[in-house]
């Protein structure tokens, strides 16, 4: 989260110019499809609501030791590369409305494409039906608002290993049967190596699925999610609250997995992004796809 981008706006409120807020900061100007934007703005004075409006959507802010109102806005490989506004709305305590916005430029990213053979003994946790049934399950979970953060400036990396899938690839299965592009990465290591918490948090759901295998989802805090899929064994339940580097599972092929791997993926603000983007040591290269 580097290279920090300031933006110092001056602005009229409804019926006279007001410096209500000094300045709104992005982490970066120019950002790549997979990546999360740090958005901090300074007020000068205090607000009853506040919260940022970014590709027709709204997304949280909220308010740090310093005074400061923090949120993210991120993006995915659907999101078109072109320029998009960041607009900030907020109250005062008089009830005034105060807006302003900056602009952020979307790069287009460059993802492979993985081809894979699904197993004759895993083509029914394959259905599509099955698939779209767990989806609809834990995706509202990726939607989670937390305001407490537990999220540390960089991640853990979950376990050790190559990176078999990158993010973002155009998975390809039983030639073309399934297609989708891929919402995390995938690290291989041996069968039943331990799965260490990226952060603290709070556990979402910890079950077994068909497609996905044994599942956990950790709420991080202020709309930051991850997600362990097929593993071994689940160490964790829902509701219990972990810490950073804890073991919450052990690293397995269960659900639509070709061969031992954790897939490990990241939301931010309901938005799948490259989880590797948040950790400080990046793993060996790429091997061959898992």
């Amino acid at each position: 989260m580097k290279n920090t981008f300031l933006i110092s706006c001056f602005f009229c409120a409804a019926l006279f110019c007001a410096p209500a807020f000094a300045d709104i900061t992005v982490n970066q100007a120019v950002i790549q499809q997979g990546e999360a934007v740090r958005v901090s703005v300074t007020p000068a004075e205090k607000t009853k609501s506040a919260y940022l409006v970014f590709h027709k959507r709204r997304w949280p802010l909220f308010p740090a030791p310093d005074g400061s109102l923090n949120g993210f806005v991120a993006v995915d490989p659907d999101t078109a590369p072109q320029k998009y506004r960041i607009q900030f709305y907020g109250r005062t305590s008089d009830n005034v409305l105060i807006t302003m916005n900056t602009v952020v430029t979307v790069k287009k990213g460059v993802f492979p494409t993985s081809r894979i053979e699904i197993p004759k003994a895993k083509k029914a946790a394959s259905a599509p039906s099955t698939i779209m049934k767990e989806s609809n399950l834990i995706g509202p979970l990726f939607a989670q608002v937390s305001t407490a953060k537990r999220w540390s400036e960089f991640l853990l990396l979950p376990v050790n290993g190559p990176v078999t899938t990158p993010y973002g690839a155009s998975r390809v299965y039983d030639n073309g049967r399934l297609a989708w592009w891929h919402r995390g990465v995938d690290i291989y290591n041996k069968k039943g190596t331990p799965i260490h918490a990226p952060s603290a948090g709070k556990i979402l759901f910890s079950k077994t699925l068909i497609s996905h295998g044994n599942t956990i989802m950790i709420d991080h805090g202020q709309s930051v999610v991850s997600v362990f899929n097929h593993l071994q064994t689940r160490l964790v339940r829902d509701g219990d609250t972990v810490t950073r580097g804890q073991v919450i599972g052990l690293l397995g092929d269960t659900g639509i997995a070709t061969g031992p791997h954790l897939h490990w993926g990241l939301s931010v603000g309901n938005v799948r992004v490259d989880p590797m983007r948040w950790v400080k040591k990046t793993p060996p290269a790429p091997k061959k796809m898992q």
